[in-house]
């Protein structure tokens, strides 16, 4: 749910020249100001006004680091940095409300102290009050025991009760007593990959596992993800809880799930209202990706990339941030500006602009198609495909098929969801099908794909392989293209090994039927691979994970093992890079393969006139099944809506229910085509 977006460009390589927009167009166009820059009134006018003559409307203005703050604080300890008797926030508040700009309070988090800085002298610090509350790295340091040494950061633990309620009375009390428009979020995330490892994330971890973390294990980082996640959902509610209208933005980490950072949960969840990613590049194209994965994935909230004045590309990347669709940018930091940067702002900010509206804050109208993205189809055998796409908010979702680009064929699922399948049944062996699909938001607004095809098996089977590129797989940490020839589609990607994993290939497929899948998994020869390479099976109750010997066996399907798998997304297979030895872990392509009984075809419950859609005329002809002995057009599993094995006048009672005095809808597989989850009752719908 957005107000605004920029349009694409068709070629975001030859941009070169500013895009110029009509001043009505709204667009977010901060300006960060480090508390070093926030010391007296001076230096807080000075910001201001640089803001306020070069076309900003937004100000990210530094107020608490190291755990102290620029303001009057009745939670924490004052910074050295201001005077006692100057509030750097009022004075940023009053100046920029003045000249008409948005000021957000931003705060440090989880980074709560700076070792450079030697060890606090105050005794209400949090560093000296609580030091039980640090965070722990894999190798049993507490982070808090760092405070005195030079170059290092200390966090402290988003699990512990005391320290998430100690950042949620600094929310509130900014919120409470200050006129801000929002808070932003920095070092909202552990300090690395092997944190945190605090006797209370062992003990909590220890109470659902039954056993001890092993660092850069994907479970536990999945499980201390879980505490960030948690942390950043309080400090929403802390500040919604004293003003609704009060947005809360963050610095997002790219690639994402790492450090304890899910973003895409983030927006999708509507933990946050801005997406800042801190996207510092010269390279465009980096930039360019990276910012399209949060667009893709921004939950209808606001994107503005954080973009490095210092990196000397400021213009030519708010020119990429407007083509692929951002709300706007974030410009860090003023320290930074130099004439040329200027400039650049200048030839793009010349215009003022309003901040964006939030739809899910002000009630203002949501006017923006949503945006369509990994759209792919997924054959099963010769007679059945699943259609998958996401949406950057949720959408209902429409595919449009048929033998040829003319379509023809249409099937629907009107639940809104982010992650779409549509299951197609009744396809002919050995044929290429065109398809396209088309989603629309609560608000009615449409969004509509290019052409894609897939094509059916000649006979029999049925397999999901998800390779290297494909949209059901991500690599996080450092991954390389191989440059040897081979490979699953002619390509694979490599990795050294660690004793600790810092490098993740994550495969998670949809997988169109519950049951016994086979996993296997081929990878490319090599005399430099490792011998036990780590690979994560999460199937349905649990997970197990198999070591591979990537020197041999190389570029054969190598099968891991057979697993009970639910219908859907819930499969996935992790490969890591932690190694006892050898130089290189490989990721090529996943296999699942199914190896339970044939499926009887896929069917929506309801659809008794087998139009794909529920409506008045399904009851109908459920009632013309049992009173005029009229034949159905859909199998008698899809007439049986309680799925209870029975078909009688309670069936169309039940539709009618749900269609007309929001009764139950009917049993799955329902609102989508899926199969029988209940094969053992009376009815079926085989051939």
């Amino acid at each position: 749910m957005r107000a605004v977006r920029w349009g694409y460009a068709a070629a975001l390589a030859a941009l070169c020249a500013p895009v110029a927009f009509s001043a009505a167009l709204p667009e977010g166009r901060a300006l960060y100001v480090t508390r070093w820059y926030m010391k007296d009134a001076g230096q807080v006018a000075g910001a201001v006004a640089y803001a306020a003559d070069h076309g900003f409307n937004m100000l990210f203005c530094q107020v608490l680091g190291d755990a102290r703050a620029l303001y009057d604080s009745t939670v924490t300890v004052r910074s050295p940095l201001v005077a006692p008797d100057f509030d750097a926030l009022r004075e940023a508040v009053a100046r920029g409300h003045e000249e008409g700009l948005e000021v957000h309070a931003y705060i440090n988090t989880v980074n709560v102290w700076s070792g450079s800085l030697g060890y606090p002298p105050e005794p209400e610090h949090i560093i000296n009050a609580h030091p039980e509350w640090s965070a722990e790295n894999a190798d049993g340091v507490r982070d808090v025991d760092l405070a005195a040494t030079a170059d290092a950061f200390v966090s402290y633990c988003p699990r512990e009760p005391g320290f998430v309620a100690f950042l949620a009375a600094i929310v509130e009390e900014i919120v409470a007593n200050y006129d801000v428009d929002g808070v932003h979020l920095d070092y909202i995330r552990y300090l690395s990959d092997r944190h945190c490892f605090c006797p209370r994330h062992l003990a909590a971890f220890r109470a659902v596992y039954g056993r001890d973390p092993v660092p850069g294990e994907e479970v536990f980082a999945r499980f201390c993800e879980d505490d960030v996640s948690a942390l950043v959902g309080s400090l929403n509610a802390a500040a919604k809880a004293v003003r609704p209208r009060c947005t809360l933005s963050a610095t997002l980490i790219y690639p994402s799930r790492r450090k304890g950072q899910d973003a895409q949960r983030w927006l999708e969840e509507g933990l946050i209202d801005i997406a800042v990613p801190m996207l510092y590049t010269a390279d465009m194209a980096v930039f360019e990706t990276s910012l399209r994965w949060f667009h893709e994935r921004s939950g209808g909230r606001h994107l503005m990339p954080s973009i490095g004045a210092s990196y000397g590309v400021v213009g030519a990347e708010i020119d990429i941030a407007r083509a692929v669709g951002a709300e706007g940018a974030a410009l860090f930091a003023s320290s930074s500006v130099t004439d040329a940067v200027t400039a650049d702002i200048d030839a793009r900010y010349a215009a003022a602009a309003p901040v964006p509206p939030y739809p899910w804050l002000d009630g203002s109208p949501d006017t923006v198609p949503p945006v369509i993205s990994a759209v792919r189809g997924m054959p099963f055998g010769s007679q059945e495909a699943t259609v998958l796409w996401h949406t950057d908010e949720r959408t209902d979702g429409r595919v449009e098929y048929g033998a040829t680009a003319a379509y023809g064929a249409t099937a629907a699922v009107t639940t809104l969801v982010f992650e779409h399948s549509v299951t197609l049944g009744g396809l002919a062996p050995a044929t290429t099908y065109h398809f396209r699909v088309r989603s629309s938001d609560e608000a009615g607004n449409e969004s509509m794909s290019g052409d894609f095809t897939f094509a059916t098996a000649a006979e029999g089977g049925g397999e999901v392989i998800i390779d290297d590129n494909d949209a059901d797989m991500t690599f996080t940490g450092s991954w390389i293209k191989g440059s040897s020839a081979g490979g699953y589609g002619d390509d694979y990607y490599w990795t050294t090994d660690q004793p600790a994993t810092t490098a993740r290939a994550e495969y998670r497929p949809y997988l169109p039927l519950g049951g016994e899948w086979e996993v296997s998994v081929t990878y490319v020869p090599g005399t430099n691979r490792v011998v036990d390479a780590p690979y994560t099976v999460e199937y349905d109750g649990g997970s197990e994970t198999v070591t591979v010997d990537q020197k041999t066996r190389a570029e054969e399907w190598i099968v891991l093992g057979a697993y009970e798998f639910a219908e859907g997304w819930g499969a996935a297979v992790v490969l890591g890079n932690m190694s006892s030895g050898g130089d290189v872990v490989v990721a090529d392509a996943v296999k699942w393969t199914y190896a339970g009984a044939p499926p009887n075809p896929p069917f929506i419950r309801g659809d008794a006139n087998a139009d794909g859609r529920i409506d008045l005329a399904d009851a109908i002809a459920i009632l013309g099944y049992l009173f005029a002995s009229q034949t159905p057009k859909a199998c008698l599993d899809a007439l049986d809506v309680a799925d209870n094995g029975k078909i009688d006048i309670s069936n169309a009672i039940r539709l009618l229910g749900y269609l007309f005095a929001q009764g139950l809808p009917p049993a799955p597989p329902f609102p989508g085509a899926g199969h029988d989850p209940t094969p053992t009752d009376p009815y079926t719908c085989g051939d």
